[in-house]
């Protein structure tokens, strides 16, 4: 003890037998002294060590006493295999797998020098009692077993049978049954289910976690929690129970349960549960239930809402039977800027071909605000109104949609505001006359409801 007052039998200074004293405390500690340089039966080239009871993983064992033959003229490596209790010499360096015991340099016919290295997690025994035994601890691209499923890489850690690190691959963790990991990455399974983890060493910095949490492609990738499956190229995320991110799909993110980004889009934002996103839906974001994605820069939120243009804002919170999107409020941002006097229609992103789309079978209330102005600050404003739908491709107004305008400057008085329910382009279109340089801009909120 390393404490002032000792539980120890320390030899006394007035005492008899002062060698029985000694060789009792000695064989007290003798359980230490595996793997020990034996004095008594070192000689030459010849090592001695002393034996002592070890732990094989599954039961506990004793050692005898040996020797080990050195090899002249180099630096030998003295190692023990807790699992078998064989004691091994090589000259070329430490046996990942195997506990180090000395490191012994040999001349022609003697030894040199030797150093200690009986340390470590295991210490000389291996570990033992109530101690989880750690199947594999492997540190570089030697298979260290029979058993077909251990290839690790380089300073990575296979942890109970079946885990993997996969050939290759380095700096890696993977813990549970038949788990994979790639390099810099690190797997973290639980179950009885096979083949899951990081199954590919392009897969690196990458954390799966959880029961059938999978990575199968690509860089700095997540999959967290229950049947997530991850391939995205690069930052993928997946936490939750049965998400879905994309091969080729960056920066996508689903939260929840039954997620499923498909395509190759990049920065999807998904939170909630049973949400899809398809087709072109980058810079999206979407949350709460049943919602489907499929155009870029939008917004869903609530339930059952659909995206059908590029920018879309939707606010759902039903549906009529099973169509999504029937039942939803949808903003939007049109503009344009005028190149001519001649009527210059408004688009989404400012492109006319973005159009405000109006799907067959639907009928739609809208009602908007639209500024114009120049950079002389002639400026104009409107308030807009109005019902349409679309019956078969056929588009109408309900009623006479309404301009009005809410003032303009004397600059600006003869700019025009007008709508367009448009059945050649299935759309309602909006268009400004002004002069050239005019920018305008409309915020559309709009009722979008099936009424078939």
């Amino acid at each position: 003890m390393a404490d002032s007052t000792t539980n120890l039998d320390l030899i006394q200074q007035s005492q008899a037998q002062k060698e029985v004293t000694a060789n009792n405390l000695f064989d007290a500690f003798s359980s230490t002294a595996l793997g020990g340089r034996r004095s008594s039966t070192t000689n030459g080239l010849t090592w001695g060590y002393y034996g002592g009871a070890y732990y094989t993983g599954s039961v506990y064992a004793k050692l005898a006493n040996g020797t080990k033959t050195l090899t002249a003229n180099a630096t030998n490596y003295l190692e023990f295999n807790p699992s078998t209790g064989a004691v091994s010499v090589n000259t070329s360096s430490w046996t990942n797998g195997l506990i180090p015991w000395y490191k012994i340099v040999c001349g022609a016919a003697t030894t040199t020098s030797y150093e200690d290295f009986r340390v470590g997690p295991a210490g000389t025994q291996g570990g033992g009692g109530s101690v989880i035994t750690l199947k594999y601890l492997v540190e570089d691209s030697t298979n260290l077993t029979t058993a077909p499923t251990v290839a690790a890489g380089t300073k990575s850690w296979a942890l109970f049978e079946g885990a993997k690190i996969l050939t290759g691959a380095n700096q890696s963790i993977a813990y549970g049954t038949s788990r994979n990991a790639g390099t810099y990455s690190m797997t973290w399974n639980i179950g009885s289910n096979t083949n899951y983890g990081i199954s590919s060493t392009a897969s690196q910095y990458c954390l799966a976690w959880g029961s059938q949490a999978t990575i199968s492609n690509g860089s700095y990738n997540i999959s967290f929690g229950y049947n997530n499956q991850v391939a995205a190229t690069q930052y993928g995320v997946a936490i939750g129970q049965s998400n879905v991110i994309p091969v080729s799909s960056s920066f996508c993110y689903a939260f929840g349960a039954s997620n499923n980004i498909a395509g190759t889009p990049s920065h999807v934002y998904m939170f909630g549960y049973q949400n899809g996103a398809g087709g072109t839906c980058s810079y999206s974001f979407v949350s709460g239930e049943g919602h489907s994605l499929q155009h870029t820069y939008a917004t869903i939120s609530g339930r059952y809402g659909q995206t059908r243009r590029t920018g879309d804002r939707i606010l759902a919170n039903s549906r009529y039977g099973t169509t999504t999107g029937s039942c939803q409020q949808v903003e939007s941002v049109l503009s344009t800027l005028t190149t001519s006097a001649n009527p210059t229609e408004l688009g989404m992103q400012g492109a006319p071909s973005n159009k405000f789309q109006l799907q067959t079978g639907y009928v739609y209330t809208f009602e908007g605000l639209v500024s114009a102005g120049d950079a002389s600050g002639n400026c104009a404003s409107w308030k807009i109104s109005g019902c349409v739908k679309n019956i078969g491709g056929v588009v109408s107004a309900v009623g006479t949609p309404s301009v009005v305008s809410l003032g303009a400057d004397a600059a600006a008085s003869t700019w025009v505001f007008e709508i367009d329910p448009n059945s050649q382009f299935d759309a309602l279109i909006m268009k400004i006359t002004a002069v050239t340089g005019v920018k305008c801009m409309c915020i559309l909120n709009t009722t979008e409801m099936t009424f078939l």
